[in-house]
């Protein structure tokens, strides 16, 4: 549906991307993306519409990346990003620019005039120690996510690693 990695494929792809961080001296970092109320979206225009914005929505947010940064479908309406060769000190920054690629214009007009608007929080987490975990990278960008819909939805919460 959205043409992204799955989740089954995050853990072969993050011990790649963090060896090759840690043997290039740089950081690894993780955002965790969860559409804001989309189950409100599905129930109000009905599941292709909520399909729809799911595919638009991920295409949105590659076109915010680096080249080198990875988009998998976490689950539902959530999403990861792995972003190797990022510095703890540049993740917020890269957070804030993929939050703003979905808010800055509707995502599709539906068939009924409406635009098919979608906002995002965004949990943010980098780290430059290694090893590092991978489930423990994850959780800390989640509880960030939280936090963000917990402060009101539409935003990025940075947390640390390190």
């Amino acid at each position: 549906l959205t043409g992204c990695y799955n989740r089954r494929a995050f853990g072969v792809s993050f011990h790649r991307e963090a060896e090759r961080s840690r043997r290039l001296g740089l950081g690894l970092g993780l955002l965790f993306l969860d559409l804001d109320r989309f189950k409100d979206l599905n129930d109000r225009h009905g599941h292709e519409a909520g399909d729809l914005a799911l595919a638009r929505a991920a295409r949105r947010i590659e076109s915010a990346l680096r080249e080198t940064d990875l988009l998998f479908r976490w689950g539902g309406e959530e999403f990861v990003v792995l972003m190797a060769h990022t510095a703890p000190e540049e993740i917020g920054e890269i957070a804030e620019r993929v939050r703003q690629a979905l808010e800055r214009e509707p995502l599709a007009a539906l068939p009924a005039g409406q635009k098919l608007v979608v906002t995002v929080s965004v949990g943010a987490v980098a780290t430059a120690t290694f090893p590092c975990d991978p489930v423990e990278l994850v959780r800390r960008a989640d509880e960030a996510c939280y936090e963000a819909k917990r402060l009101g939805r539409d935003r990025t919460v940075v947390a640390s690693f390190d």
